[in-house]
């Protein structure tokens, strides 16, 4: 995988490229652009991803995307501070 930032995670901005991956000789290629929502949510866009079938196989290609909506657990953990007697 190639990543467009200078760290290897999902980050704002972030285009991730997948390049020379095969599972069982079956090669898979995609790219995933990642956009910040704010608060811990982001959407993923996958434009042009592929199978090529091993043996000059077909090709099965598509596009997709998906948001990731945070609903709790963002930000540092409160805690409760116990009264004293």
């Amino acid at each position: 995988m190639r990543f467009t930032t200078d760290v290897l995670t999902r980050r704002a901005g972030a285009v991730v490229t997948r390049t020379n991956y095969f599972v069982n000789d079956n090669q898979h290629m995609a790219t995933c652009a990642f956009t910040d929502l704010g608060l811990g949510s982001f959407t993923v866009d996958v434009t042009d991803a592929r199978i090529v079938l091993a043996n000059n196989g077909s090709t099965h290609s598509w596009t997709a995307n998906w948001a990731f909506n945070r609903t709790a657990g963002y930000g540092p953990p409160r805690f409760r501070t116990m009264p004293t007697a």
